[in-house]
């Protein structure tokens, strides 16, 4: 094949999170296909440990999106692109 051009990674950004019942959010953020992702969250900002929610997120499309349950009032959500 030619002509083939290498397109740059999408920014790691987080979507706003949309809520889809009374006690849980979907988390979205675009992706390359065939990479792993992790979504991550913590409470307070002052803890240096994030926490993982669930198991690695496989990107099958541009985009992935994971559903979590939430409780606290405020939520720190960050993901990382595992290697």
């Amino acid at each position: 094949m030619s002509g083939n051009i290498a397109q740059p990674k999408p920014p790691l950004l987080l979507a706003p999170p949309l809520v889809v019942s009374s006690n849980q959010v979907a988390i979205s953020w675009p992706s390359v296909v065939g990479l792993r992702y992790q979504l991550q969250h913590k409470d307070d900002l002052n803890v240096t440990n994030w926490t993982n929610i669930g198991g690695e997120a496989s990107a099958t499309k541009t985009n992935v999106a994971v559903t979590t349950a939430f409780t606290n009032a405020i939520r720190f959500y960050r993901v990382v692109e595992l290697q």
